[in-house]
């Protein structure tokens, strides 16, 4: 089992949690077990997360709570901390942390909502992702918006 392997399988964590992965892809990771040591354990510690985090909705894997678990070990597979090893800025070059809040520095058009972010809409409570140039946050007209922070500034 090489390093590259459980990185790999780390990120397709990461993009499920920020729901951009395909079902089959995160079908393969959960539901085939893995003939390496390392990629099985880690298999059956998201089994764990499911199992302690039972979906509310029908079309979810795991709670909300999960989700953020998955995250945990997404993060500690890739080696990078909560908050303190990945620095974000905004697009004046101050640091984001979890629980900030921006101001959109110009008008957004959002995919797949046909709504238009106005310049000047504050998104509180940001979350950091794995990509530094990105933040994930909620709006008044758009739940789990993922921004660039090319777009915003600390509020």
């Amino acid at each position: 089992m090489t390093t590259t392997e459980l990185k790999e399988a780390a990120a397709l964590i990461t993009r499920f949690v920020n729901g951009e992965t395909e079902d089959w892809e995160w079908g393969v990771l959960v539901d085939v077990p893995a003939e390496q040591p390392a990629l099985e354990a880690l298999r059956q510690e998201l089994l764990a997360v499911a199992e302690k985090n039972p979906p509310r909705g029908g079309n979810e894997w795991c709670a909300p709570d999960g989700m953020s678990a998955l995250r945990a070990i997404a993060n500690r597979v890739l080696g990078v901390a909560e908050d303190d090893d990945l620095v974000v800025k905004d697009s004046n070059g101050t640091r984001l942390a979890n629980g900030d809040s921006v101001t959109l520095i110009k008008d957004l058009p959002v995919k797949g909502a046909n709504v238009t972010l106005k310049r000047g809409t504050v998104a509180k409570n940001i979350r950091l992702t794995l990509n530094p140039e990105e933040i994930e946050c909620n709006v008044e007209k758009v739940r789990g918006l993922v921004l660039r922070v090319e777009f915003v500034k600390k509020a």
